[in-house]
């Protein structure tokens, strides 16, 4: 499932190829609506330009130059193309959403298993309070202080509690098993029994490890080879000790991590 990384690099990737654009037609698929219609997105989108995006969490936001904001969610699969009609780039398979532009480009949201999600709202920042999420992850506003106020009176394993997007959001699967394997903490660990030393170091890395993997453009190759995601695989290694990585299901996800490196301390 795209994270912060992924959708980092979607907005990115939409603010360079279809901002201030005059949307001429609007097509979506009704599967992925939430809150509105076809024909409403059409018409409010109709004749309007995106003029800035944001991005909170896995939610990616567009600005229009009327009173709406575009909102997608990238479940599973999702992800975003620019082309032009009958030019080199070819239109994806799967296609939820397309606005069309003038002079014939198109911007697809693609969404093979179509457990992504497509919306309206009128401010991001109402929209995020409504589904309760907690802060973005790589907002400034998320320091120190507030990282420690979000774990107050949680007792899940920190694997769980990094995902938890109440507590903060943009992490998942993937990049929750990173930032421990660099934290050296064990998936499994309670968040609850960790020393304010460890809490310290897991708020530096994640800040850290999400930078990178969003230079990176979250593609494992372009990755440094110290981290684990390239070598996230049943039969990978630790890039650190070179010992067979382990697997274990932690509140109904599959962690990857380093026995050695991440070994349990008991708590």
């Amino acid at each position: 499932m795209p994270e912060l990384p992924d959708v980092e690099t979607e907005r990115r990737y939409l603010a360079a190829t279809a901002l201030h654009r005059r949307i001429t037609r609007v097509h979506a698929d009704q599967d992925l609506l939430e809150g509105t219609t076809p024909a409403a997105m059409g018409r409010v989108l109709h004749d309007r330009r995106f003029e800035t995006t944001h991005r909170h969490g896995k939610f990616l936001f567009a600005a229009s130059d009327g009173p709406w904001w575009l909102v997608l969610h990238f479940g599973m699969t999702g992800g975003l193309v620019f082309f032009k009609a009958g030019g080199a780039v070819s239109p994806p398979r799967h296609i939820r959403l397309l606005f069309e532009f003038d002079n014939d480009y198109r911007l697809a949201y693609d969404c093979q298993r179509k457990l992504g999600l497509i919306a309206l709202c009128r401010d991001p920042a109402t929209f995020v309070s409504d589904r309760g999420l907690g802060p973005d992850a790589l907002d400034s506003r998320l320091d120190l202080d507030a990282f420690e106020e979000a774990r107050v009176g949680r007792r899940l394993p920190v694997k769980a509690w990094l995902m938890d997007q109440q507590a903060i959001a943009g992490i998942g699967n993937v990049y929750s098993d990173e930032i421990l394997f660099h934290a050296r903490i064990h998936p499994a660990c309670r968040i609850n029994a960790l020393d304010p030393e460890t809490v310290q170091r897991l708020f530096q890395l994640m800040k850290k490890i999400l930078e990178q993997c969003v230079k990176a453009r979250a593609e494992p190759d372009r990755m440094p080879v110290s981290f684990l995601l390239p070598h996230r695989t049943p039969d990978g290694c630790c890039p650190r000790c070179g010992v067979a990585l382990a697997r274990q299901r932690i509140s109904g996800r599959m962690a990857y991590f380093c026995p050695q490196c991440q070994a349990e301390s008991g708590d």
